[in-house]
Formats: C-alpha cells, structure tokens, sequence
C-alpha cells in the first residue's frame, strides 16, 4: 500500500539531483526537459517514445502554490499530466483539456489556506509532493528546435513572486548524498526502519487516499506514525522481525503482478486504467514498478505485443504484415504510432524511421486497408515499412488521445501476421 508513496520519493530525490540523473533531471519546482529524442529508457521512468518531448518538474507545494505557465502550442498536441505523492494522476493540462493556446494556472497543495488569484484557474493537489511530467509532439529530428522553443516557455513560478522577474536558478543536491542504483532497487534493499521511517516522513504531508485512510490509521499499532519516526527499541525485535517477512512477501508479490501486467500477449496487452488502480493496492503498486510517470487513458492508450498471431515471440530475422482493414485504423483525436523496440530500446541510428503513423501518410492497398511491413532488411517497396531490429523485439502502438471505440474496447489492434 505504501510501496508507490515511498517509490515516488525516491524518484524524486533521483531526478531532483542533476550530475547523478542525467536525463529529466532538475532542482525542485524547475522543469528539465528532453532536447531530442532518446534512445533508451530514462529509468525510473517509463520507456521513451519518437513521437514527443518530454519535460519533468518534482513540485513542492508545502509553502505556498505555483503558478504554472504553458506555451502556445498552435495547435500541437500537448500533454502535462500531474501525478501525486501515492503515483496517482489527479490533473492533465494541454490539447484534451484546457486547449493549446498559452495560459498560467495555479498548483495549489492540500494545507495552502491563504489568497488566491480569482483571474487564475486552479488545479488542487491532494498531496504537497507532486510531479508534472509533460509531452509535446515532435514530428522528427528537423521539429526538434520548435518544440524546445515551446519547452523554453514552460515555467514554474513561486505565487509570491508572479510579476516579478524570474529567480535564479537553484542548484542540484550534491550527488554524493544519492545513491546511484535505481529507486525501485534501493526500495528493495530499504530495512524495516529506514522504510517506515521514509513512510512516516511523507505521511506528514502527503496524506493517502480517503480509500485507503483506514489502512494507514492501522499502521499506528506497529509505531508509523505520520510525522513522527518510529520509536522502535531492542524489545521490539521479534515484531520487526516480522514485519521484515511482510515486507519481502509484499515486494514478491508487487513485483509478480507488475511482471503479468507488462508481459506482452496475443493479440496485445493494455495496462490498466492507471486513474483506476488507486482502488486496488497491489494493482497500483505493480503499476509504479512496472511503469512510474504511465500516461491517462484519455490521453494516450499504449499497446504492446511480442509475439505473431500464432503466439511465436517476434525476431527480425521473420518478415511481418500488420493489417488495418479500411476503416479500422487506430481512431484517435490527435495522432498514432507504431515503435519496435529491442533489447536496448528504440533504434534511431541511420536514416530509417523509427516509427511510422498517420502523420507519415502511410500508404494503402487497393482495398482500402492500411498496410505496414516489419521487417529488418530493406524491401524492394520501401512504402509502409517500418524495420525492425535484427534480434527479438516487441511493438508498440501509441494512441494519443485516442476516440471512445479504443477506450471501450470495441476497437483492437489486429495481429501481427507472419510473411
């Protein structure tokens, strides 16, 4: 239950400490963004796309609300959704929303009782920790230098200071005060004091969701406390004893049902409604192991697959067809892609395209239906290829905003079928 609220922490101590992240990495209430496109996953967070640019900001709303600015987009597809503390997405701003002209909104967190501007919109965070993790459209290499001009105008501003000129910039955390392994792997290692101890903390400020305010109240018979560290003794060691064995049944089975959510099927698998899974404890925090910082349905839907029709794992050295009959292309409000990935993560090396979607004019058989070849070699008719890479690789097919028959399920990709 509380595996997200302390996951989400050290996530944002990673990416809070630029010299030790790297990409997406900035000082708390700054944004970093991704200048161009990136080959592999920016761990922790979810595996990168060719389809946009990416922007983070980790928001302390504990002394007084942000305002947000956003660019005017003219009309590009934007997303910046806001998660809280326990991983849960409580806001998007951009294209689906609130438009794609220029506007400021206000980020207010759950203990601010003073003022606010009645001429800005405001956006409640239920928690004073919380990330923004944004994406604006790129339609290649050559579109990159517009987009960082839209990311330029991104700014975070402290309410006490709105009309005045921007404040200097922060420094990072000294990296040496952050471990180099990954969140999720330092969660692991977390013993029972060190853990609870994190969860007290947080609570203080970041409280759960009314769903699960009961369990967290449970957690005073053990000592957590929030806002107070444990005050465990020697003759508390059969009890942390125990509670170790609970924390290392938890982590198995977190990391087991994060392992069947991400596992690609026949004909292709769709995560969970992330808006939804706040519902179900382990659901959630399978979600933020598997994949911290996943998009709103609303927004994008990603499809995954692995494996052909017949249920044989996808290698580039087979030839593939991906069949949309007409009328049956992905339906979608803005856009659609379809990315292979291979052990290292997407392949933008050469003059090949790494994606291929609508916005590439794909061509169409005489029929009528949409046609895409998978395969690693060049083919003779380079229309409508995508390659693949030469070992094993899965796909995915990206929604963005995608319309009602993709969100009911009335709409499914088709399967990829082997030449």
């Amino acid at each position: 239950m509380t595996y997200p609220l302390v996951l989400m922490s050290l996530t944002r101590q990673r990416l809070t400490t630029t010299a030790a992240a790297g990409v997406l990495a900035a000082p708390v209430n700054q944004f970093a963004h991704t200048p161009e496109f990136v080959e592999s996953p920016f761990a922790p967070v979810i595996a990168p796309n060719v389809d946009t640019l990416t922007s983070s900001a980790w928001l302390d709303l504990s002394r007084e609300p942000l305002c947000l600015t956003v660019p005017d987009t003219a009309g590009r597809y934007h997303a910046m959704t806001l998660y809280d503390a326990w991983t849960t997405p409580f806001a998007t701003i951009g294209s689906r929303t609130t438009g794609t002209r220029e506007r400021e909104f206000l980020l207010v967190g759950p203990r601010w009782r003073g003022a606010l501007p009645r001429s800005l919109p405001v956006v409640q965070s239920p928690t004073s920790s919380a990330w923004i993790l944004g994406h604006i459209r790129s339609d290649g290499p050559e579109d990159h230098p517009a987009v960082r001009r839209l990311q330029a105008v991104m700014r975070l501003t402290p309410l006490s200071r709105r009309g005045m000129p921007p404040a200097q910039r922060r420094p990072a955390v000294d990296p040496r005060d952050v471990p180099a392994s990954s969140p999720a792997a330092r969660l692991a290692r977390m013993e029972v004091p060190e853990y609870f101890g994190t969860v007290a903390r947080l609570l203080g400020d970041n409280p759960p969701h009314p769903a699960d305010r009961l369990r967290i109240e449970r957690m005073s018979a053990l000592g957590v406390v929030p806002g107070q560290a444990p005050s465990w003794s020697l003759a508390d060691r059969p009890l942390l004893r125990e509670i170790a064995r609970g924390m290392t049944e938890g982590l198995a089975q977190v990391e087991a049902a994060g392992a069947a959510m991400s596992s690609p099927s026949t004909p292709w698998a769709l995560p969970q409604d992330v808006g939804r899974r706040r519902a179900d404890p382990l659901l959630r925090a399978a979600a933020a192991w598997t994949a911290l910082g996943a998009w709103p349905r609303r927004d994008a839907l990603f499809f995954t697959t692995g494996l052909d029709e017949d249920g044989v794992p996808l290698v580039g050295t087979e030839r593939y067809t991906l069949r949309f009959r007409p009328g049956a292309e992905p339906p979608v409000h803005a856009f659609w892609s379809l990315t292979p990935y291979g052990d290292t993560g997407v392949g933008l090396g050469g003059s090949v395209r790494a994606a291929l979607g609508d916005r590439d004019a794909p061509p169409h058989a005489p029929d009528g239906s949409l046609v895409v070849l998978l395969q690693h070699d060049r083919p003779d008719q380079e229309a409508g290829w995508l390659r693949t890479p030469p070992g094993p690789f899965t796909l995915a097919l990206r929604l963005y905003w995608p319309r009602p028959p993709a969100l009911n399920g009335t709409w499914q990709p088709p399967p990829v079928q082997r030449r």
